[in-house]
């Protein structure tokens, strides 16, 4: 998962310890490059994005807090 987290700029290290973002490796799962590189470039409004926070129940006025979709690894 660390090599993952630095290829494809899934997750960065919080504390000493990787976090990986939720949605981001759900999009590297599914193979949505697209919504990915959207994802990294900062998008949170467009559908694309917005549908990987919906499908994790993260609500999407904590996608303003920034590290709502990250999970400590």
């Amino acid at each position: 998962m660390r090599e993952w987290c630095a290829l494809h700029r899934i997750g960065r290290i919080i504390g000493g310890r990787w976090a990986i973002s939720q949605v981001a490796l759900d999009m590297l799962l599914d193979g949505d490059k697209g919504s990915l590189e959207a994802y990294l470039s900062g998008d949170r409004t467009s559908e694309r994005v917005r549908s990987y926070y919906t499908r994790r129940s993260i609500p999407l006025q904590s996608i303003s807090a920034g590290s709502a979709d990250y999970a400590d690894r």
